[in-house]
């Protein structure tokens, strides 16, 4: 199984995101389309790891304007995203033998991930979000 760790702030918004959610900065169409690209592309579903996911109403907000989530991460008590990350893979693959995760990548603009996580992370920036060169990453990444 390929599993897309999402974050959402600094990734399918920016800086010149003038999309308001509840009191979230909203998202963006084009950075939508680059996400769905990546989950057409490889089949990938996606976990979001984005702090999105504390609160009901930004997660409805995601599964009905951006695409279906697979799951949430969870809480590390650290708050560190890479730890979350991992404890997220390793219950996973010890819960569902038939559903290893075989590949997986980190879209996030934060740069908290754990050494081993590094040749899976993909990194934005607040200033640009999701672009079309880091779409083809993922894609070449996850196929």
């Amino acid at each position: 199984m390929k599993i897309l760790f999402l974050d959402i702030d600094g990734v399918l918004n920016c800086k010149t995101t003038r999309v308001l959610f509840d009191c979230f900065l909203g998202v963006e169409p084009k950075k939508v389309q680059f996400l769905q690209r990546i989950k057409a592309i490889t089949n990938c579903q996606v976990v979001l790891s984005s702090t999105w996911r504390h609160h009901d109403k930004s997660v409805y907000y995601i599964e009905e304007n951006v695409c279906h989530l697979f799951s949430l991460t969870g809480d590390d008590q650290y708050g560190h995203r890479g730890t979350e990350i991992k404890e997220w893979i390793e219950k996973w693959d010890y819960g569902t033998s038939n559903n290893k995760v075989d590949k997986y990548a980190i879209l996030d603009d934060d740069s908290d991930m754990l050494p081993e996580q590094l040749p899976s992370f993909f990194q934005t920036s607040f200033e640009t979000g999701l672009t079309e060169e880091i779409t083809q990453k993922i894609i070449k990444h996850l196929l």
